[in-house]
C-alpha cells in the first residue's frame, strides 16, 4: 500500500543499495505482493530514474514495470465500462463513507476510484516515457494511448460538476437503492446530499492527470467547514453526513491520515506548478505542510502512525503496543524537496527550482541532494548574511555556482 511515497522518499537516499533493492524487491523475491492492495509502482521507478538518471536500473525495472501494469489489467479492469474497478478497503482505505453504506462496511462499495485509475493513468505513462527513452516508439505510443484513453474515462465518469470534484463511482447497485454507475451520494440513503467529498479527490493531480478547468475542487480543501483542521485536512469534508473522527484506527471518515495528506500536498505542488489557477497559492502549500508537521508528534517527541484526530493531533487510537511504530506510511521529505525547496525533477538536463517558500523567509538551504549523479545544492540568502555567499537564490553542481 504504501509503496508509492516509500519510493519517493527513498530515491533521494544517498544508499543506492536500498534504493535498487527496493525497486526490485516487488518482482523478483518470492512471496511478494506488488498488487495486494493499489500503488504506483511504474509511476514511482520513473521517478526515481529522473532522480537518479541511472539508465541501468530503468531497465532492469522496466520489465516489472510492464508486468505490473498488465497484471492490474488481467485483475481489476473493466471492459465494458473501461476503467479499473476496486474497493477502497484495498486502497488502504477500509470503512470509508462508500463501503459503510453495504454490506461489508470495511471493504464493500466495489467501485471506479480516483485512486487506483490515476494510479494506473501515471504507470501507463511511465511506461510511455521508459519505452520511448529506450527506442521502442511503437509501443510508447501504444502506451500513450492508453493512459490518455483512461484519463478521459476519469474526468467523464468520476467528476460531478455540480458538486466540483472527483468521486468514487459505485460498479453496482447496492443495498439501500445505490445504483450501479452512480457517484457517491448521487443515490442512495443520501441521494441528493451536496457532500461526499473524501479527499482521494484530490490525487488526480498528483499526476497531473486533470485537463485545465477542474481547479475548482481545491477551493474546499483549505476551507474549515470542508476539509481544513488545524492537524488535518480531514479524510472527508467535514459537513458531510457521515463524517466522524473515530478514537481508535482505521475508519476513513474524518480522521488525519498522513498518506492522504502526503499524496495531497504532492498533488498540490503539481497545481502549483503546472496549472494556471487562483483558487490556492503557494501560502497555502505551506500552511497545510506546517499542519502536517505539527501531527508528526506524541508526548512531545516526533512520531508518525496511521490516523491521527484533525483537531487536536491525538495519536490517542495508537496508544497499543507496537500498533503503527515507526509507520512509513506516507512522505515528508520528498515533500519538502520538490515542493517547498521546489526542486521539479526531470529525466533530461534541465533544472527547474520553484520554491513555494514563504514570503517572509530569509533564508534556507537544501545541501548536497544527490541528483543526476552529482551534488545539487539549493540555498536562498535574502540579503547575503546568512552564507555569506552573496544575496538571492543560488543553484550549486558539486559545489560550483550553476545559476
Amino acid at each position: 500500500c504504501p509503496l508509492g511515497p516509500q519510493a519517493y522518499e527513498i530515491r533521494w537516499w544517498k544508499d543506492r543499495r536500498i534504493i535498487e533493492d527496493f525497486a526490485r524487491y516487488w518482482f523478483e523475491t518470492p512471496g511478494a505482493e506488488p498488487r495486494s492492495y493499489s500503488n504506483w509502482y511504474g509511476d514511482a521507478m520513473w521517478a526515481t530514474y529522473e532522480v537518479l538518471r541511472d539508465e541501468g536500473l530503468l531497465r532492469a525495472v522496466y520489465p516489472h514495470m510492464e508486468a505490473q501494469v498488465e497484471g492490474w489489467t488481467q485483475e481489476r479492469w473493466d471492459p465494458e465500462h473501461e476503467m479499473y474497478r476496486w474497493v477502497g478497503a484495498w486502497d488502504g482505505m477500509e470503512t470509508n463513507i462508500n463501503s459503510r453504506l453495504t454490506d461489508d462496511e470495511f471493504g464493500g462499495g466495489e467501485g471506479y476510484r480516483p485512486t487506483l485509475n490515476s494510479y494506473l493513468y501515471a504507470d501507463l505513462q511511465a511506461l510511455a516515457r521508459t519505452a520511448a527513452l529506450f527506442g521502442e516508439e511503437e509501443k510508447a505510443g501504444r502506451y500513450r494511448e492508453r493512459a490518455h484513453a483512461l484519463k478521459d474515462r476519469v474526468q467523464e465518469e468520476l467528476w460531478d460538476p455540480d458538486r466540483d470534484f472527483f468521486f468514487h463511482q459505485f460498479a453496482s447497485d447496492e443495498k439501500g437503492g445505490i445504483r450501479a454507475k452512480s457517484l457517491t451520494y448521487e443515490s442512495g440513503p443520501y441521494a441528493g446530499n451536496a457532500h461526499g467529498r473524501e479527499l482521494l479527490g484530490y490525487v488526480p493531480w498528483q499526476f497531473n492527470l486533470p485537463d485545465p478547468g477542474y481547479e475548482g475542487a481545491w477551493r474546499f480543501l483549505m476551507d474549515p467547514e470542508h476539509f481544513w483542521a488545524p492537524y488535518g485536512p480531514t479524510g472527508v469534508e467535514q459537513g458531510d453526513p457521515q463524517f466522524y473522527v473515530s478514537p481508535r484506527c482505521c475508519v476513513w471518515s474524518g480522521n488525519a491520515w498522513p498518506y492522504a495528506t502526503s499524496q495531497t500536498l504532492t498533488a498540490m505542488a503539481n497545481l502549483l506548478n503546472d496549472y494556471q489557477q487562483e483558487v490556492v497559492g503557494r501560502e497555502d502549500y505551506v500552511r497545510l505542510l506546517q499542519a502536517y508537521s505539527r501531527s508528526h508528534r506524541m508526548n512531545g517527541r516526533p512520531y508518525i502512525a496511521e490516523a491521527a484526530d484533525p483537531f487536536t493531533g491525538s495519536w490517542s487510537g495508537h496508544n497499543t503496543f507496537y500498533h503503527s511504530e515507526h509507520y512509513l506510511h506516507s512522505g515528508f521529505v520528498d515533500q519538502v524537496i520538490t515542493g517547498l525547496v521546489g526542486l521539479r525533477f526531470h529525466s533530461g538536463d534541465s533544472l527547474v527550482v520553484n520554491p513555494l517558500v514563504p514570503e517572509d523567509w530569509d533564508y534556507f538551504a537544501l545541501q548536497k541532494v544527490a541528483y543526476h549523479g552529482f551534488d545539487l545544492t539549493i540555498a536562498w540568502d535574502r540579503d547575503g548574511s546568512r552564507y555569506g555567499r552573496g544575496e538571492g537564490l543560488a543553484c550549486y553542481l558539486d559545489g560550483r555556482e550553476l545559476a
